[in-house]
């Protein structure tokens, strides 16, 4: 329910993480010659001729690059193009069902395990800060980021969490190296719920829905918001709403939130009774007995400040609840 920072940055500095993003590739794109003279074809070669072979005329960028910065709008277009040429998955050969080899050519160029998921790893470790990796970029309900310890003398970074490809790489095979499909999740919403699905049906739906996307606008579309029940009897007589805006009650479902949040209704209702019990006209009273700011005083109690800059869990909620 929060989007990477990536419609915020500067064009020279958005220019800046797609250039290094392709430096990651910079040996595997072009055509390399082994010991022996022989020419190994790299990313670009194989990927026009598989294009040429399969899908020529169809709409697909001729150019590895493209596939791996395009921006997310893009990679919809690409996923919509890809999933109507109808590909099966298995085929028929000598009688027994087999992996359709067309598919399987396809994978072995954009193979994510390929080496290259501990270099794309790495290059979002080392960016941790700036993209703001803290919680769960589609339930902001677990922590995600990296840690260091010390082994053998040298420093070592690691992660806490998954990349997830929001639009699926089983589905849409060229699509697994690219940046923009990238959303670091927990593995609740990677590993248990989303798998190889995608939130929404059609490109109007996924640059709304992708965290990755300069369209995804979850704080206008959503907001989370404490209800009472029919038995009003203390927690057991609350309940946790998400209000949306069409469409964006599709993702809600498809991540399970209200049903997931409301284990911490409890939370919800704290903040609900600590917003009574301090309104405007006390948080005023109060800074003036202290010699305070308002602002101090208020951010002293709620803490909002505090968790949109660590990046919080449930750091939207908190906003919505004491609105």
């Amino acid at each position: 329910m929060k989007t990477l920072p990536y419609k915020e940055m500067s064009r020279s500095e958005r220019l800046k993480l797609v250039r290094d993003y392709l430096k990651l590739f910079e040996n595997d794109i072009k055509d390399s010659t082994d010991k022996d003279g022989k020419t190994i074809p790299g990313l670009q070669t194989r990927w026009e001729e598989w294009v040429r072979d399969y899908a020529d005329g169809k709409g697909l960028p001729k150019k590895v690059a493209c596939l791996l910065v395009a921006d997310f709008e893009r990679l919809a277009e690409v996923y919509d193009k890809f999933v109507a040429l109808n590909i099966p998955e298995r085929v028929v050969v000598n009688g027994k069902s087999v992996k359709n080899p067309v598919l399987d050519e396809l994978e072995d160029i954009f193979k994510y395990t390929k080496g290259y998921d501990g270099k794309i790893a790495q290059f979002f470790i080392d960016r941790a800060e700036r993209l703001g990796i803290k919680t769960c970029y589609y339930c902001e309900m677990a922590y995600v980021n990296i840690y260091s310890y010390w082994d053998s003398g040298a420093n070592v970074t690691r992660r806490q969490f998954d990349l997830d490809h929001f639009l699926p790489k089983g589905l849409c095979p060229c699509l697994g190296l690219s940046l923009f499909n990238f959303v670091p999740s927990c593995q609740v919403c990677n590993s248990r719920i989303k798998l190889e699905e995608v939130p929404g049906r059609d490109k109007a739906e996924y640059v709304r829905f992708s965290p990755s996307s300069v369209n995804a606008d979850f704080d206008t579309n959503v907001k989370v918001r404490l209800r009472f029940g029919t038995n009003k009897d203390g927690l057991r007589g609350r309940y946790i709403h998400f209000v949306t805006n069409s469409p964006y009650e599709k993702y809600v479902n498809f991540f399970h939130l209200e049903e997931r949040y409301e284990f911490h209704k409890v939370e919800a209702v704290r903040l609900n009774r600590l917003k009574k019990r301090y309104p405007d006209a006390n948080i005023r009273s109060i800074a003036h007995l202290l010699h305070y700011r308002p602002s101090l005083v208020k951010e002293d109690i709620f803490h909002l400040k505090y968790m949109q800059k660590e990046g919080r869990c449930f750091e939207k909620m908190t906003r919505d609840i004491l609105k």
